[in-house]
């Protein structure tokens, strides 16, 4: 919890063998001022990045995220000001970005619902596949380029919110 200024940059990251790729975990106290920049993400079974908490001025950009089996790139429970650009993202069996919160979706975290603000995507490039990269086989399921969704019982927001120039496939 409380993750300021921090810089991964031109890294590799594989064959996560129980998790994530890059996990950040800020339920409590928000992190601010990360920047995850011109990485390689791939063969993970879970998250490719995941953002568990809230975040502002987070900048996830120019990675290449690839065979990841859920979400390439997870945001959760809202923030302000980040971006997602210049990203590639492919041969994934999930969503290349999800932002979505943990709250009332039986996780059992204690944490708000804030709205997204500020959130810009753009430049990025993204193709999900129905291919199962664990077990060779189909999955037969489709999914979402970016997805967003939000539970609980209030009326959400994307305040300030930005989607353009992305290939979505």
């Amino acid at each position: 919890d409380g993750i300021h200024d921090v810089l991964v940059e031109d890294s590799i990251s594989r064959n996560a063998q129980q998790s994530h790729t890059l996990y950040f975990g800020a339920r409590s106290n928000p992190m601010s001022d990360v920047t995850i920049r011109r990485n390689i993400f791939y063969n993970a079974p879970f998250d490719g990045i995941h953002i568990n908490g809230r975040s502002t001025n987070l900048m996830i950009e120019g990675n290449v995220i690839y065979h990841i089996q859920s979400p390439a790139v997870a945001l959760q429970n809202g923030g302000g000001s980040m971006v997602f650009r210049n990203n590639l993202i492919f041969a994934n069996n999930s969503e290349c970005l999800a932002v979505e919160p943990y709250a009332h979706t039986g996780y059992g975290f204690d944490v708000p619902e804030p709205d997204i603000a500020a959130l810009i995507v753009e430049n990025n490039t993204c193709w999900t596949s129905d291919r199962d990269y664990r077990t060779g086989g189909s999955s037969g399921s489709d999914f979402e380029g970016f997805y967003w969704v939000w539970g609980g019982n209030r009326d959400r927001s994307f305040n300030h919110t930005i989607v353009r120039n992305n290939i979505i496939y």
